[in-house]
């Protein structure tokens, strides 16, 4: 049974924030699964082969490098959602709840319920929109981020089914370009925004993009 303060914290805004919230969350998890899968699919093989077939091979290895910087957004940007932005405020929303509690000071609480909503959509989780109505330049280039990874992962399961046609060289060496302009307005963006501990995940050791030719 739910709690009778608990319509007085979920107003139809917050749960609407939430469902925001929920969504953002399953769309990287949703890519950042297909990346981890699509390798171990696209490489099954008989064990008692020495090598992959030639063709394949030509098609799958150039597409580790790809699949490479793909995790490596990917899981970075799963971590700063999971442990710097939603872990971190839970801690401080659990501390602001106690306080509240222990006064018995119900806008207390709801002020923490407020404050913890707001910080959860920085333009990122949410989705906010700048004032013309568009999405914010960190959801736009987190999105398309996303949907390149998609594309790749269609590819990918094309040529382990032995579907090359597709997946050519010549198209993964495309969505790797495509894929390291993507991740630089990313991080470009996340720059702009202030968004420091995201900018050091996606940037570690000044890592970087846009070295396409020397990983194919």
């Amino acid at each position: 049974m739910a709690h009778p303060l608990s319509s007085l914290l979920l107003t139809p805004e917050a749960v609407n924030a939430y469902n925001k919230l929920f969504v953002s969350l399953f769309a990287v998890k949703r890519v950042a699964h297909g990346l981890q899968t699509i390798w171990a699919d696209a490489m099954r093989t008989d064990h008692r082969t020495p090598r992959l077939p030639r063709a394949k091979a030509r098609t799958l290895y150039p597409a580790c490098a790809v699949l490479s910087s793909m995790m490596y957004v990917v899981r970075n940007i799963q971590s700063w959602l999971h442990v710097d932005l939603i872990e971190a405020e839970w801690a401080v929303l659990s501390a602001r709840v106690e306080e509240a509690r222990a006064r018995r000071d119900f806008e207390a609480l709801r002020r923490a319920h407020t404050s913890w909503l707001a910080v959860l959509g920085r333009g990122v989780l949410l989705g906010a929109t700048a004032a013309n109505g568009a999405a914010s330049p960190v959801a736009a280039a987190m999105h398309g981020t996303l949907r390149r990874c998609v594309r790749f992962t269609a590819l990918v399961k094309a040529a382990g089914k032995g579907d090359a046609t597709e997946c050519s060289a010549q198209a993964l060496d495309s969505i790797g370009r495509g894929f390291d302009r993507d991740a630089a307005k990313l991080l470009a963006a996340v720059e702009r925004a202030g968004l420091a501990e995201l900018a050091v995940r996606l940037d570690f050791c000044g890592r970087g993009f846009g070295s396409r030719e020397a990983a194919l």
